[in-house]
């Protein structure tokens, strides 16, 4: 496997761990006030790091599938949680979660990377 993939496949791994801890911390706090939300987050870090751990060691498309698909859902939940308002939960700092927003676009990014070079077949000219 060449060095660059492997490369980076552990930057995707990184940013979608990264990801599921910044929402691992705040699963106390939102248990607390919003259960379901609370659980959500727990769910949604224990997915992303099974991600991340597959991705550290190997090309797994369902590891790349699963971290798209929480950071996807994650970005989502952000946008409609600071907007419309999301099952009656309408958060009042908008700032809050833009670390994990970053990292949720970085691993979409490396994700849409690899997608990209995976499929162009050998010999392609790049533009």
């Amino acid at each position: 496997m060449p060095a660059k993939t492997r490369t980076i496949r552990r930057a995707a791994a990184v940013a979608v761990a990264l990801a599921g801890i910044l929402h691992l911390v705040l699963v106390p706090e939102y248990l607390a006030e919003l259960p379901w939300l609370g659980v959500s987050f727990l769910v949604a870090a224990a997915g992303t790091g099974w991600a991340a751990y597959r991705l550290w060691g190997r090309d797994d498309s369902a590891a790349w599938a699963v971290g798209g698909v929480l950071s996807a859902g994650m970005i989502v939940g952000f946008l409609v949680s600071r907007t419309a308002g999301l099952l009656g939960y309408l958060s009042p700092d908008v700032t809050e979660g833009i670390p994990a927003l970053v990292v949720e676009l970085a691993f979409l990014g490396l994700f849409a990377y690899r997608t990209v070079t995976a499929t162009r077949p050998v010999g392609a000219r790049r533009f």
